[in-house]
């Protein structure tokens, strides 16, 4: 069953790509296809460069969804994510399924979580921009159309606004509406925006915790009562964060992942490892975090223009 992964990239590429890319090099059963206006050489047969201009981009999102928009800003492609299968249609003819996915995340093991039996019984695999896939039929590739979102497809394709309209109040809504059979996998690490330590979202965390890519898979690594623990999850996606890279080359089996540093590791992970990876500073500094994080976004929200204000105003009423 082929399945593919889009990603739209403008300026210049992370520190973190080329790692970003050998976990999707490891997916063997997905192609990745990274449409950006600049050059690299794929680390993969399975990664596939579309070089296209912004200017190209937009000629073809106002082409094939019959709309006129300017995108000037990055960020606004993920609110055109829902529709990647129709604008993109052309390069995903041989595909059962085809999704999106960001570049802040590593890939393990995708299939060890999304499997054929998955696959072959929903339509629409996970909720968030991050990961998603669609299966590609006019019905889910047109989905986007549909009734449900507190905004309008057309709204939210008509200016340069930010509507999150690949998540919660936007296709997350329209799929309930619309009795959409999806199946939500939540075996990832999704880190906390105002940590600076790698913590993770919806679950449980460890004092000492850090996150271990090995030979394609991806893994948890935690101490609790005196003994490592692995858990294995699907992918790490670190929320914007802008990693320290200690790698030379992409010669490594094996990655330690946390808030200090992306370093290779030669031998077994130890306790010594995660404490310098990704070290708990105690509760009284991720509260003060917290505080800051919080007086960011209020100072973001007054900066922001009037029809944002708007917009994220509606969005809270639904949630």
């Amino acid at each position: 069953m082929k399945k593919c992964l889009i990603i739209c990239w403008y300026g210049k590429l992370p520190n973190y790509f080329e790692i970003w890319q050998k976990s999707c090099s490891y997916n063997k059963d997905y192609d990745f296809i990274v449409v950006t206006d600049q050059d690299f050489e794929p680390l993969g047969s399975n990664i596939i460069l579309k070089k296209m201009s912004l200017a190209e981009v937009n000629e073809l999102i106002n082409k094939k969804l019959d709309i006129s928009i300017k995108i000037e800003k990055p960020y606004k492609f993920c609110d055109f994510k829902p529709a990647y299968g129709k604008i993109f249609e052309d390069s995903l003819r041989d595909y059962e399924f085809w999704g999106h996915c960001d570049m802040d995340q590593i890939f393990g093991k995708i299939s060890n979580f999304v499997t054929n039996e998955i696959l072959d019984n929903y339509e629409k695999i996970n909720k968030l921009g991050h990961f998603c896939l669609y299966k590609n039929c006019k019905k889910m590739n047109e989905l986007y159309k549909k009734d449900g979102s507190i905004f309008s497809y057309k709204e939210v394709f008509s200016n340069n606004e930010n509507y999150a309209f690949d998540e919660k109040t936007g296709m997350e809504m329209i799929v309930k509406k619309n009795n959409i059979k999806i199946k939500c996998i939540d075996n990832y690490a999704d880190m906390y925006i105002r940590y600076k330590r790698y913590k993770m979202s919806g679950t449980t965390n460890y004092m000492y915790q850090a996150f271990l890519w090995e030979n394609g898979k991806l893994f948890r690594v935690y101490e609790n009562n005196g003994i490592l623990n692995r858990e294995e999850l699907m992918y790490v996606h670190f929320q914007k964060k802008k990693p320290n890279i200690k790698v030379e080359n992409s010669s490594y089996t094996r990655l330690i992942i946390g808030s200090n540093y992306f370093k290779e590791l030669e031998n077994e992970i130890c306790m010594q490892d995660i404490v310098s990876c990704n070290p708990y500073r105690g509760k009284i500094y991720e509260i003060i975090e917290t505080i800051k994080y919080k007086y960011i976004k209020i100072i973001q929200f007054l900066q922001c223009s009037l029809k944002q204000k708007k917009i994220w105003i509606k969005q809270k009423r639904v949630k």
